[in-house]
């Protein structure tokens, strides 16, 4: 056999051509059968499973929301006010009634009489001080003896000092009572001042020294001296004294 003289050698081998539908992008299976989603690609079963699992998860923490939060109001309603609360305001005593037969000691014109002994009165015999037994009927000059002018006290303006109808003072002297013209000097003025102080009875008073506190005003019988309280009912009923209209009105 001859051979080709045009020939220079075995001829060289000849690639095959490229599928068709392979991913150079031309031919094969639609591109629909390559684009599932995970869902799509999965069992039915196990997409209904994943779907109730999530709504689960949401249903929980719904809940869990509602239990911190408080009951919600309905859709579409705001919430309900709170109701106010009520507040229960403590029993209160009732406020005494004023004393229909006493006063409480201020200025002005008074008469004073004992609270043990109805119808006995502080007054003047002489110079002394006692409690004596006086009514609407008795002369007014003996009742005018019973009535004083109650005055700012004149070494302490919180305390009292009593003036009889004829300008002199009720003053201790020896710890007995008695009436005093005025004297500017500070032992006469500490000597006629009194301080009031609630009595054995709701409508009475006692009158405490100012310059020897720990002694009051007491009577003896029908004699009034200034004496230590011993703590018995008596001795504090002897020294109180109800606060009265003054038995003559210009005291």
């Amino acid at each position: 056999m001859g051979t080709d003289p045009h020939a220079t050698g075995p001829e060289p081998q000849r690639s095959a051509p490229a599928p068709a539908g392979t991913v150079y992008g031309r031919g094969g299976a639609p591109t629909s059968d390559r684009d599932f989603g995970l869902l799509e690609r999965l069992h039915p079963a196990v997409t209904a499973g994943i779907a109730a699992a999530v709504i689960g998860v949401f249903t929980l923490g719904y809940l869990a929301w509602r239990a911190v939060s408080g009951t919600e109001s309905p859709a579409g309603e705001p919430p309900a006010a709170a109701a106010p609360r009520t507040v229960e305001e403590p029993a209160r005593s009732p406020s005494p009634s004023p004393s229909p037969t006493g006063a409480r000691l201020s200025a002005g014109a008074w008469s004073l009489e004992s609270a043990d002994r109805s119808g006995s009165y502080v007054r003047r015999d002489d110079a002394l001080a006692v409690i004596g037994t006086l009514n609407a009927e008795d002369d007014e000059a003996d009742r005018r003896e019973a009535s004083f002018v109650v005055l700012a006290g004149l070494a302490d303006p919180s305390c009292f000092s009593f003036r009889a109808a004829d300008g002199r003072f009720l003053r201790h002297y020896d710890f007995r009572l008695k009436f005093d013209e005025t004297e500017d000097k500070a032992l006469f003025r500490e000597d006629a001042t009194f301080c009031a102080a609630a009595g054995a009875t709701a409508d009475s008073v006692t009158l405490r020294s100012h310059n020897y506190p720990d002694r009051v005003i007491h009577h003896r019988q029908s004699e009034l001296w200034l004496d230590r309280p011993d703590g018995s009912e008596g001795f504090a009923a002897a020294s109180s004294f109800v606060v009265r209209s003054p038995l003559t009105p210009s005291g």
